[in-house]
């Protein structure tokens, strides 16, 4: 089986850097206390070679992140009208 991940090259840079210039939401993964995951929408803003997140020091996922700053971030704009799906454990 080959290698599902390719190298970056000179295109893949690019449209990750269009992406992230383009992007002004994301979702944002951290851990809980427990060590469960849990996402939610930030706001965020490309600062040359960085990415700035709106977190508020209240949040949940800013105590998440200060006990572990292991993290993702999913780049994408939300729905213009989203639609609510119920969760169940």
């Amino acid at each position: 089986m080959s290698d599902p991940v390719l190298p970056a090259d000179d295109a893949a840079r690019a449209t990750a850097k269009a992406t992230l210039a383009g992007a002004r939401h994301g979702a944002l993964g951290t851990l809980d206390a427990d060590g469960a995951p849990q996402v939610t929408r930030v706001a965020v803003l490309a600062d040359g070679p960085d990415v700035l997140i709106l977190v508020s020091a209240l949040s949940l996922h800013a105590a998440a992140l200060a006990a572990d700053p292991r993290a993702s971030l999913l780049l994408g704009e939300p729905p213009r009208k989203a639609i609510p799906s119920p969760a169940r454990a």
